[in-house]
């Protein structure tokens, strides 16, 4: 199946995981855990897998220097680029209380507020950005015990917030670029709900506009979410969803306070929702990858933009307007000799989903302006009493 898509910024990733023949609604962690056990006990026959130890990697951002009488305000630090490789003859397979077996996290930094002046305040500044986070995953990954918490696999960016103050500072950092390639691998999990393959970018929060000297600012726009690359051949057997990868934009900034306000002033759009590629295939040895989905969908893809921000408190002269909503990004998908089964309410077996977000735009209950318009809306319904005294 393949969807309209415009020009890639990144290349698809090749991606693969093996199957697992003796997978069943009725899998025992301890009836496995018990085989694994027995079988290390026999001698060594050609090349065993080298056994690696849970991976969880993280990296964020600075935090952007507030603003003084003196200086202004200093953007988000952007995280360094992640990368991880898990070779085919490497695995992975969880026992103790973990979030997941592959866990990779970027976070930008927020950027700094404005100074709070007595007459003018200065703006914030733009959140960081997160960069490019690779994965490639070729050997085997088995999230091995009911108890854990998260996914088999996860991977996760975040767009650094926007500061606030004078114009809400400069909006929301994005969520990067992500390339994921599950190449001839095999993912299992045991934990409730557990996703086999997670992927998560969301951008940053618009930053508010405040009131300084009884003047409204403007708010600033939320990040985009990050585009992604994904690839994948091979087996997923999830308690959860098999694959799941979101891009969603950040929620622009509220104003609120001001006597009166800047010309077109209005709360922040929300952030677009970022493009998503995937290409699923049949494995390197011909036969069709699989993915079982025990609680959830078998493969999902959504790109959503972010909500626009609000207006609160009083205006005295004219209400500003609420922030539009940001857009859903592209998505394609390509998918030859992969067979999905999902289980469950509702679910669904692939599913690729581009949402646009709500605006908003609020005018408080109780404010002059509502006063007004709830005064004038009587007065149109009913004649004024003297009508007819004078007639």
């Amino acid at each position: 199946m393949k969807t309209h898509k415009k020009n890639a910024p990144m290349a698809p990733y090749a991606l693969g995981l093996t199957e697992d023949a003796h997978a069943s609604s009725s899998r025992s962690p301890a009836l496995i855990t018990a085989t694994l056990a027995a079988w290390l006990t026999l001698p060594a026959i050609g090349h065993a897998q080298q056994a690696v130890a849970p991976v969880s990697l993280e990296v964020s951002g600075s935090e952007g220097r507030n603003a003084s009488r003196f200086r202004s305000s200093t953007r988000g630090g952007s995280p360094k680029d992640l990368a991880y490789t898990l070779a085919s003859n490497q695995s992975i397979n969880t026992q103790s209380y973990v979030a997941a077996a592959i866990a990779l996290t970027a976070r930008a930094g927020k950027g700094g507020d404005g100074h709070d002046g007595i007459i003018w305040d200065s703006a914030g500044s733009m959140g960081g950005s997160v960069g490019r986070i690779a994965l490639e995953v070729a050997g085997s990954v088995t999230q091995g015990n009911a108890s854990a918490t998260g996914h088999g696999i996860a991977v996760t960016a975040t767009g650094g917030n926007s500061g606030s103050r004078m114009k809400g500072g400069t909006g929301g950092g994005s969520g990067g670029m992500l390339g994921v390639s599950l190449n001839n691998a095999s993912v299992t999990t045991y934990g409730r709900g557990a996703d086999g393959l997670q992927v998560r970018s969301t951008g940053g929060k618009g930053g508010s506009g405040f009131e300084a000297a009884g003047i409204r600012w403007s708010a600033s726009s939320g990040g985009a979410g990050g585009q992604m690359s994904l690839g994948f051949s091979g087996s997923i057997d999830a308690t959860g969803s098999g694959i799941t990868a979101s891009s969603r934009g950040g929620v622009g900034g509220n104003i609120s306070g001001g006597v009166i306000q800047t010309a077109g002033s209005s709360a922040g759009t929300g952030g677009h929702g970022g493009e998503i590629i995937a290409a699923l295939s049949g494995k390197s040895n011909g036969a069709a990858s699989t993915i079982i989905a025990r609680g959830g969908s078998g493969v999902s893809l959504i790109s959503a933009g972010g909500d626009g921000g609000q207006v609160t408190g009083s205006s005295w002269f004219n209400g500003a307007d609420g922030g539009d909503g940001g857009v859903g990004g592209n998505i394609s998908a390509q998918m030859d000799k992969v067979q999905i089964t999902a289980r469950g309410d509702g679910v669904s077996g692939v599913l690729l989903q581009s949402d646009g977000a709500t605006g908003s735009g609020v005018v408080v209950p109780g404010s002059p302006v509502a006063a007004r318009r709830a005064k004038a809306a009587t007065a149109a319904a009913s004649p004024p009493p003297w009508v007819g005294v004078f007639a």
